[in-house]
């Protein structure tokens, strides 16, 4: 790919998203989970199982935000390349909550989770990666989840779990301030949770 890609960052809206974007963001998800599968913890068989009721679900909670990578092709064609996903603690699984309880989390953190990073591997070594996860911490920094605070402006976390055999990930991670969180030790030895605060 050439150093002067264009592509642009778009935020995908939990107000009932389309039937063309659940086609494109599903499409790139199951392409992520073929590609590096040992970056994730779904697997490609489990989710192209899924419907589209359920691809819908995903896309549509008030209390997340998935943002795309969206590079032009030389034909002048848009092709989704990149995602990543903040989830806001009203998204949170009660396995979640759990392991926050047990790290002696205050919630008034107003913790966020990263998940879902992945960037195609014609087009990573670009920026792409810390562009998309620049454009979830912002939201996270605007973003009031009824989980948070009173107000909503206190001291936001997020959180991360990366792969321990994936040291460009934890590079990128670190470059833009997370830094691990020897609080939690995670069930899978080959996994690191990381975190960062952010105003």
């Amino acid at each position: 790919m050439s150093p002067g890609l264009a592509y642009e960052i778009l935020a995908i809206s939990g107000d009932s998203p389309s039937e063309a974007t659940i086609e494109s963001f599903s499409a790139l998800r199951l392409l992520s989970l073929q590609t590096d599968p040992e970056s994730f913890g779904s697997t490609y068989e489990r989710e192209l199982a899924f419907n589209k009721d359920i691809w819908f679900q995903r896309l549509s909670s008030p209390f997340k935000r998935t943002f795309i990578s969206s590079a032009r092709d030389e034909g002048g064609s848009d092709r989704w390349v990149g995602t990543v996903t903040m989830l806001g603690p009203s998204e949170f699984l009660p396995s979640t909550s759990e392991i926050l309880e047990k790290a002696g989390v205050d919630r008034s953190c107003n913790v966020y989770i990263l998940a879902g990073m992945w960037v195609h591997p014609d087009y990573r070594g670009m920026g792409m990666g810390s562009t998309l996860v620049m454009a979830g911490l912002d939201w996270v920094r605007s973003n009031n989840d009824p989980k948070n605070d009173a107000d909503g402006h206190g001291r936001k976390t997020v959180l991360l779990i990366v792969a321990n055999n994936n040291p460009k990930g934890r590079a990128l991670y670190e470059k833009i301030g997370f830094k691990d969180w020897p609080e939690v030790v995670s069930d899978d030895e080959n996994e690191t949770w990381m975190m960062m605060h952010c105003a």
